[in-house]
């Protein structure tokens, strides 16, 4: 265990040089789970000590983000990684950080992935633990205008009455002045 964390630390160290050993600790978890590697990610949330946890929930080190603006949660949802979402989520990952690109946030990964059972997991997950529900991306689109949009028949209902009992807003208008009636009329699901 301690081999790994290591490992993992040398290698970010360069990246973080000015950052207490704890800190880098935190950043490194993030930059794994950016990087792809889930299971390193996890291993080392799950072995750290009492304190490291405090010092990682003290900094705001799990929402550094790759090149391309993801976070290690923003991942997590792309990817239908709830455990790893739960696990950076308990540590102080950001709920509602956006991506500079297309201004999404982990939620609207998660449910622009619908389609796989454990995407729709995860975002359930991020709707139960507050993600705010009412933020719009480049295209005026909320959470709840994704869901509505998806092209998928099972649990989309389901997924709507989460986000609406959440405090999404049902009236919000895309960039095009879309609601959710018209997607829905477009969509063919009225029920």
């Amino acid at each position: 265990m301690k081999f790994l964390i290591m490992l993992v630390v040398l290698l970010c160290a360069p990246a973080f040089a000015e950052e207490s050993d704890d800190t880098l600790l935190g950043r490194c978890v993030a930059a794994t789970a950016v990087a792809g590697n889930t299971g390193a990610a996890l291993y080392i949330l799950h072995n750290m000590t009492a304190a490291q946890r405090r010092a990682v929930k003290q900094a705001p080190n799990l929402d550094v983000s790759n090149r391309f603006g993801l976070t290690g949660l923003m991942f997590s949802a792309i990817n239908g990684e709830l455990e790893l979402a739960r696990a950076l989520f308990q540590q102080g990952a950001s709920l509602n950080l956006i991506d500079p690109k297309e201004k999404n946030t982990a939620l609207h990964f998660a449910i622009n992935n619908m389609r796989s059972k454990v995407s729709q997991r995860v975002g359930t997950y991020l709707i139960d633990m507050y993600a705010n529900t009412r933020l719009k991306n480049k295209y005026g689109q909320t959470p709840l205008h994704l869901t509505i949009s998806t092209d998928i028949d099972s649990d989309w209902i389901a997924m709507v009455e989460r986000l609406i009992k959440n405090g999404a807003d049902i009236n919000a208008q895309t960039n095009q002045g879309d609601t959710i009636l018209h997607l829905a009329v477009k969509m063919k699901k009225i029920v």
